[in-house]
This record gives C-alpha cells, sequence and structure tokens, in this order.
C-alpha cells in the first residue's frame, strides 16, 4: 500500500497491518507476515468443522496454532458459542 501498511487478503480474512519501524525493518517483517498468512485459511478450513462446534469441555483439541486460540478464547463459556466468536482475533494475533 501506498501508506507502509501491508494488505492481506485471502477469502474471508483480510488484513491491514503496519510496522513503525526503518524500511528494511518493516520489510523483512512485512515479507514474513505475508509468508504466515499464505497458510491460515487452509489451516482454518482443515479444522472448520470442529471450529463451528459450541463450546464444551469434551471438545477435542485443535492442531493448529490459530484454531487452539480460537478455542481457548471461549473456554468455560457458560453460553452457547463456538470459537468462530474469536476468529478475528487469533488470526490478528
Amino acid at each position: 500500500m501506498a501508506d507502509n501498511r501491508l494488505h492481506l487478503q485471502h477469502g474471508p480474512i483480510d488484513i491491514i497491518a503496519h510496522v513503525d519501524a526503518q524500511e528494511e525493518v518493516r520489510k523483512r517483517l512485512y515479507s514474513t507476515a505475508s509468508h504466515r498468512f499464505s497458510t491460515v485459511l487452509d489451516e482454518l478450513v482443515a479444522e472448520l468443522d470442529l471450529l463451528k462446534q459450541p463450546w464444551s469441555a469434551d471438545l477435542p483439541d485443535p492442531k493448529g496454532g490459530i484454531a487452539q486460540k480460537m478455542c481457548f478464547a471461549v473456554r468455560g463459556s457458560d453460553i452457547f458459542v463456538t470459537p468462530m466468536a474469536a476468529v478475528a482475533g487469533a488470526v490478528a494475533d
């Protein structure tokens, strides 16, 4: 992007990020972020059936790091909630 922000978009995931650093550092971090982002959607789709289930203590542990964060975010809830409620924060993290 023209204002030194990074735009990452894949399917329904759309992220605009900014690193306040020297240009060479920013470019290196953006490259790392782009590389990591390239697998995010596939990782989530692989566990989508699990992530769409209402949270319960019996829910199996997900394999992927983002899916694990999503489940952790809703763990212990006493209302109807699925790990999908935490997808934006977990992906951004």
